[in-house]
């Protein structure tokens, strides 16, 4: 089986079936649509590149670029190593020398084909027998835990039955750790935000839960899938899934609009204010029907 991952798009196949990755399941849990097209916004950009460069640096003797991200997350492992993997007689800590015999592995593409969902993990540390560190890096500066926590358990699950691009399967210990590492930076310069920087834990107990959660998810998915092909093709499958977002998001937005209208009208009739140009959109007071009407201009 040919396995791909199309960089620009983020998608994942495994000959002519595109599995789900973590950010779609998030749309689709969420109900909330993010257009899937080939460009990086500038935020995400940065992230993304910041990404490349923990990934051609961490336990690099010779390092290609410098940065406290780097040090900090060396640091971290050094350290979690050495409380849960070293045998003090035997290599007496020299893990921080790093010459203990630990498993790294960095941006890893997995395939789970029992779930039909992959995904890259930013890093997988430990020994892959006895016990592994599972980590994400977000550069961003605010962090949404319950995202993180659902984004480790997708992850979580990608490890049970795993293939990686060149079919190769995968076999980790069910001995596992889950962490965010916290890099927040400067999305114009790279500067590190040394300060705010943190390793933010999440328990075993909250990864089972939302493991729990996405599982239901996948099987409802599964059965969807399956009763839409009896009638149409796996291309319709996803099209109706993706219509099924955009109309859940219109139906968001129409009620939003109708909020934000109704505050403009109370406060245009309370100052007695007709119509309100603003930028492309004019707003127009219709008090026959206590309500505004947007207009937006065409050039």
């Amino acid at each position: 089986m040919t396995r791909q991952f199309n960089d620009d798009t983020h998608r994942y196949y495994a000959g002519d079936v595109e599995y789900l990755n973590f950010s779609y399941f998030w749309e689709l849990y969420t109900e909330i649509y993010l257009p899937r097209l080939p460009q990086i916004e500038e935020g995400s950009r940065y992230g993304k590149e910041m990404h490349k460069i923990l990934e051609d640096n961490i336990f690099v003797k010779s390092k290609n670029y410098t940065h406290p991200s780097i040090y900090f997350v060396e640091d971290y492992l050094n350290n979690w190593a050495t409380k849960n993997i070293c045998d003090e007689n035997l290599c007496n800590h020299s893990c921080r020398k790093g010459s203990c015999s630990n498993d790294i592995e960095k941006e890893m593409k997995l395939w789970n084909d029992d779930l039909l969902i992959a995904g890259t993990i930013d890093l997988i540390f430990g020994q892959r027998e006895k016990i592994i560190l599972l980590a994400d890096y977000k550069t961003s500066k605010e962090i949404d835990r319950e995202r993180c926590t659902f984004q480790l358990a997708f992850y979580d699950l990608l490890l049970c039955n795993s293939y990686m691009e060149s079919n190769v399967k995968q076999e980790y210990s069910q001995n596992r750790e889950y962490i965010i590492f916290h890099l927040p930076i400067d999305d114009n310069e790279y500067i590190a935000y040394k300060d705010l920087y943190s390793v933010i834990n999440i328990s075993k107990e909250d990864i089972e839960k939302a493991k729990n959660i996405i599982l239901e998810y996948l099987q409802d998915r599964k059965t969807r899938r399956e009763k839409t092909l009896e009638k149409l093709d796996l291309d319709d499958f996803y099209n109706l899934e993706e219509l099924q977002l955009v109309e859940s998001q219109i139906s968001k937005l129409e009620t939003r609009s109708k909020i934000l209208k109704d505050l403009l009208f109370e406060s245009m009739k309370s100052k007695d204010i007709h119509t309100i140009d603003y930028k492309e959109m004019k707003v127009t007071s219709i008090k026959s029907k206590d309500s505004v009407r947007v207009t937006i201009k065409r050039s």
